[in-house]
């Protein structure tokens, strides 16, 4: 459990420190080419008070609360799940899901706007700017959604076993 608690802290306080970087500097600083990137990253001071993309920007409580309530629910699937034996990718999911979470929140909160500073210079990915954050809450997602899919698909395949073996 504390070793994906220390996980989850981490990457929320990493992708704070860089938000509290971005913040700190000039804003004619941006935007800016990362070179070691091979002009593959840039990076931005962009504040969103909305949700992707700004959306809903005109509702500030909402946009406050829709996240607590969502992150509430994540951190009780999450405590839940973390009393289990196994379920390793599962609880590696939810741990992203909750880093992400707990740091946009926090912006929004504390700042009233979710820091984001970096786009991905390929394809429609050049008109998208995010944070670390993002990346969590997004791979987190995505674990979670594979691994639930998996599961599914394996209960389907014992139950066609199953009715095979009946037939027979």
């Amino acid at each position: 459990m504390f070793g994906f608690l220390t996980f989850g802290t981490t990457l929320a306080l990493t992708d704070l420190a860089v938000k509290k970087e971005i913040e700190a500097r000039p804003d004619e600083e941006f935007p800016k080419t990362v070179k070691e990137s091979g002009g593959l990253i840039r990076l931005y001071k962009n504040h969103n008070p909305g949700f992707s993309f700004g959306f809903m920007k005109e509702s500030p409580k909402l946009v406050e609360m829709v996240p607590v309530c969502m992150l509430s629910a994540v951190a009780g699937a999450w405590a839940y799940v973390i009393g289990k034996k196994g379920r390793v990718l599962e609880k590696t999911a939810l741990t992203l899901v909750l880093a992400g979470g707990a740091s946009n929140l926090y912006d929004r909160l504390k700042r009233g706007y979710v820091v984001d500073y970096f786009s991905i210079q390929w394809k429609k990915l050049k008109k998208v700017v995010f944070n670390l954050g993002d990346i969590f809450i997004f791979a987190g997602s995505a674990l979670f959604a594979a691994v639930q899919l998996v599961e599914e698909i394996r209960g389907i395949l014992s139950k066609e076993k199953i009715f095979l073996k009946e037939e027979e």
